[in-house]
């Protein structure tokens, strides 16, 4: 069985076994006195006087990784600032390798690539399922920032959301949290000042306020699925411009009562009723061959795009 491995100083990353083996030897040898456990069940652990934290996560695709790391990284910088930690999930090559690629990218500012890199340096066999790395892909995206109003951070709850909506009958007619849902731009907000610096987009036929620029959740063109990734909203994406004939955007109020309870569906201008796009909470593939889940589709022969300072001339 593989040993636990350090990876940066009183950092371990590793397996059940190295906290299960007979009295903690493992864990005494050398020095660690705090345990993260990633997995479905906490371990049997016999070395005394461990601090233990227990998170539970399934090794699945559609596991919900994000939602752990705050936590995930006060108890690693915790632990380090007075002694070590071991970080471990089954065999530490998924979970675990998950988080503490996580917090390398966090705490040493450093990319996805190059965390993994630095992990495979010791434990050469890492292997996060594909669902864990897209996640890390959308955490360093965002900074390295795990602000829930971010909006690639809302994309990715509402990820979670549809998740749910297609395994249970329960969530079926489950309501969008709030927080999810981008403000109707045709509302007035009391934040003019602001607005005026943001693009609105407006229905083509009779120039009613759809969907801000905000709103917009960017993607790399490819081949499928599996090319989907993340990207922060400041990059340039002319490629992705060029050929994509649709914006994928973040559910607005006025969609709200066409969602409920429904997988699929036709969105139309909430003003003349024109056809503008169409929803999927299972997912939609772009014309430019990404897949987008869960996908709020508006076609931009639809829509026009224009400044809100303009109108104020």
């Amino acid at each position: 069985m593989f040993s636990a491995n350090e990876i940066i100083p009183a950092l371990w990353l590793g397996a059940r076994s190295d906290v299960e083996c007979e009295k903690g030897n493992f864990l005494v040898k050398h020095h660690i006195d705090h345990v993260l456990t990633i997995d479905t069940e906490p371990p049997a652990i016999l070395c005394p006087n461990i601090k233990h934290k227990f998170v539970e996560l399934v090794d699945l695709d559609f596991a919900d990784l994000l939602i752990h790391l705050e936590e995930c990284f006060a108890f690693i910088e915790e632990a380090r600032s007075v002694g070590s930690v071991l970080v471990h999930c089954l065999v530490g090559m998924s979970r675990s390798a998950s988080v503490v690629a996580a917090y390398l990218m966090y705490k040493e500012k450093i990319s996805l690539e190059d965390a993994l890199a630095k992990i495979r340096e010791k434990r050469s066999y890492v292997r996060p399922n594909e669902g864990f790395m897209e996640q890390l892909s959308l955490f360093e995206a965002m900074g390295c920032d795990l602000n829930p109003h971010h909006p690639l951070m809302k994309f990715h709850k509402l990820g979670q959301f549809a998740n749910q909506m297609q395994g249970s009958r329960r969530h079926h007619n489950a309501e969008i949290p709030k927080e999810l849902i981008a403000k109707d731009p045709n509302q007035k907000s009391g934040e003019e000042g602001s607005e005026q610096q943001e693009t609105v987009f407006r229905c083509r036929k009779c120039r009613r306020a759809l969907f801000k620029e905000g709103s917009v959740v960017g993607h790399n063109p490819g081949q499928g699925q599996v090319s989907f990734k993340w990207h922060k909203q400041t990059q340039t994406t002319s490629s992705s411009t060029e050929t994509c004939t649709s914006h994928f955007i973040q559910p607005v109020a006025w969609m709200e009562h066409l969602l409920l309870g429904c997988k699929d569906g036709k969105l139309a201008c909430p003003k003349c009723n024109s056809r503008i796009g169409c929803f999927n909470w299972a997912g939609q593939q772009c014309s430019c061959g990404a897949w987008i889940t869960p996908a709020f589709q508006i076609h931009k022969n639809r829509v026009d795009e224009q400044k809100l300072h303009q109108l104020h001339r």
